[in-house]
């Protein structure tokens, strides 16, 4: 037979029955002789003898004439709100032998008053401990079985904080923040993120361990911390530590200048540079639109319209830009260049095309014979020629006497004949 000195209620009551104590918390005295937070204190071997306070919470020996020594339970059961995290505690006991479970001391927790196997034993009469609490307990059974006294003292418990960890895919309007699992099941996560002390966002009821924050401001500095809710959206964590993260400046593309004037003959390819610069930007695609036979090529020699090429680590990017009319007159283009969260950049094009005229022989070199339909003849062979743009961007090598290029540009050719003399010229 067992007497309950305080009355231990059902577990169908709900938990508010109690008026638990509040996690954080450190066990005092008035804790102990408040009946709704103490809510069993039993002494099965000495039922008019249950615990009381004496720097802790005191146990009494059991000993009966009949049968001797007896180790039955002394224990208290104390009613909890919150999300604990863990349990610290010091016991010390008088003399004993070894019982008849050969444990001295042992402690349950439940989340419906229905105490499973214990969290922790020992059978040392002293302890100094901390062990982790579940995230759904609300009840905590304190036992002693020595058959002598016994005291528990020093009982705390710490608040659960989740947490957080680094922010991942910054830009210049979000970013991803993260955290670790919460220990427990039923239990979702809110979100809360800060410029300075402000909160500017709050995200409730998340159930993944990262999360989206978008509609930020660029190049801000921003916080974010979160703190774990139970289904019933009553009980709380504490908040994790803070992660701080600073959003990019935003992407921009600045092209080198806004207008082209490209200059070619009828029937023969044009070419220009379009050149940019852009910052938080790793590639930039270029899309040509308007008079037919604007383009650029691929990798392969291909015409294309749309191309994209990787920004340049020092100075300006370029795209080669080409075009090819058969009849001579003024024809119009527009670049768009865009690039992953900037603003399009637009360049405009205008080729004037006229009509080829001949070149006199004697205008282009003593070094060069001829420039037309795109092959460039030299009057002697050259042991090293190399072709470059007015930009000074090389376009073909070769050597003897003759090398194709594109038509109706300007080239700077630079040669090296047999007995080493470099020589430098330009022919359109």
């Amino acid at each position: 037979m067992k007497k309950i000195v305080f009355t231990l209620l059902s577990a169908a009551f709900a938990l508010s029955t109690f008026a638990q104590l509040s996690v954080p918390f450190t066990f005092t005295q008035d804790n102990f002789n408040d009946e709704s937070v103490v809510i069993a204190n039993v002494n099965e071997g000495n039922e008019d003898t249950p615990a009381k306070w004496s720097d802790g919470i005191y146990f009494g020996g059991t000993k009966t004439l009949v049968d001797g020594f007896n180790w039955d339970d002394k224990y208290v059961i104390i009613a909890i709100d919150g999300l604990a995290d863990s349990l610290s505690f010091e016991t010390t006991t008088q003399w004993s032998a070894t019982t008849v479970s050969n444990r001295f001391w042992y402690i349950c927790e439940s989340e419906t008053q229905d105490f499973g196997d214990p969290i922790w034993t020992s059978n040392s009469q002293s302890n100094n401990k901390k062990i982790e609490l579940a995230n759904s307990t609300k009840y905590i059974k304190l036992c002693y079985t020595g058959n002598l006294n016994g005291t528990i003292k020093n009982i705390s418990a710490s608040k659960y904080a989740p947490k957080a960890t680094d922010a991942t895919d910054v830009s210049y309007s979000s970013f991803t923040a993260n955290w670790e699992a919460a220990r427990g099941d039923g239990l979702t996560y809110t979100l809360e993120v800060k410029e300075g002390d402000e909160v500017v966002k709050t995200v409730e009821s998340l159930t993944d361990t990262s999360y989206s924050v978008e509609d930020l401001k660029e190049n801000t500095t921003y916080t974010y911390s979160i703190f774990v809710v139970v289904t019933d959206g009553v009980i709380m964590s504490d908040y994790s530590n803070s992660i701080e993260v600073t959003t990019l400046e935003k992407p921009v593309i600045t092209p080198v200048q806004d207008e082209y004037t490209l200059l070619s003959d009828t029937g023969i390819e044009g070419y220009t540079s379009v050149l940019l610069t852009a910052t938080n930007v790793t590639e930039v695609t270029a899309t040509v639109e308007g008079d037919s036979e604007f383009y650029f090529k691929d990798a392969e020699g291909n015409h294309v319209t749309t191309k994209t090429l990787p920004l340049e680590a020092a100075g300006p990017t370029e795209f080669e830009l080409f075009s090819y009319f058969d009849s001579e007159g003024i024809y119009n283009a527009t670049i768009t260049l865009s690039a992953t969260d900037a603003d399009d950049a637009v360049v405009t094009v205008l080729a004037n095309v006229s009509k080829p005229t001949d070149v006199p022989e004697q205008k282009l070199s003593s070094k060069v014979k001829s420039f037309n339909n795109g092959v460039l003849e030299f009057n002697e062979d050259y042991t090293s020629i190399v072709v470059s743009t007015l930009i000074g961007k090389t376009v073909a090598k070769g050597q003897g006497h003759a090398i194709a290029l594109a038509k109706g540009q300007a080239y700077i050719v630079e040669t090296v004949d047999f007995e080493g003399k470099k020589s430098t010229v330009k022919v359109q």
